[in-house]
């Protein structure tokens, strides 16, 4: 293995774990109680990633955007009490996983889900695994593309942002990436596609987790 690299951040939703089915639920059960239309599942596909007061303002109709923070406590109380069992980890995560933590890699998550969210995800889904920093969206703190979290997570952790690779798989990952001044690879199995990764900074392109084995090493 080279010594680029010392340690992954990683996103959430749409690269550790496919949430596509709850935050649709969560969304959909949002919009049915303050009687509005419901939106198709895969339109949440571009809806995720910039946090869910964003998600809530895009899926509610221009009219209707002082509704907004009442569907956001919506969802937020859904996906609190159905989220996690809706929620899997993708094929290959946990083998990668381990992988890493053989490797004796610092890994860390960052994402723009509410941080008491993303906590529950994370212990929910990866019991027994100990990542290093697992970090949400806080009110204090802007959410990704601005590297504030990712540069915090990386002072935390005493690793300089030019050995972290930052693996997501959206605009919004890529962005926050080179922001922080860390190394960009677009996760090909999430929620959007390889012209978007590449659009927004995406160094590397990798379609199954274990691939992530062949940046860390050198061989790609």
């Amino acid at each position: 293995m080279t010594n680029q690299f010392q340690a992954v951040l990683f996103d959430l939703d749409g690269t550790l774990a496919d949430t596509l089915d709850a935050i649709a639920k969560a969304g959909n059960s949002a919009l049915n109680k303050l009687g509005r239309p419901e939106i198709a599942r895969h339109r949440y596909r571009n809806l995720v990633g910039q946090g869910v007061h964003w998600l809530m303002t895009q899926a509610l109709s221009n009219n209707d955007q002082e509704l907004v923070p009442r569907a956001v406590e919506l969802f937020l109380e859904y996906y609190g009490e159905h989220g996690d069992a809706q929620t899997r980890p993708y094929n290959g995560v946990i083998n990668l996983l381990n992988e890493l933590n053989r490797r004796r890699l610092i890994q860390a998550v960052l994402s723009n889900k509410p941080h008491d969210a993303t906590r529950s995800c994370v212990s929910s889904l990866f019991t027994g695994y100990s990542f290093n920093h697992v970090a949400g969206a806080k009110p204090d703190v802007p959410l990704k593309p601005e590297p504030d979290a990712a540069l915090d997570i990386a002072h935390r952790l005493g690793v300089v942002p030019h050995r972290w690779l930052f693996l997501g798989d959206t605009n919004t990952d890529m962005l926050t990436a080179t922001s922080a001044g860390m190394y960009p690879v677009g996760a090909l199995w999430g929620f959007r596609d390889a012209a978007e990764l590449r659009d927004s900074g995406a160094k590397t392109l990798i379609d199954h987790p274990m691939q992530l084995l062949n940046v860390l090493d050198g061989r790609t």
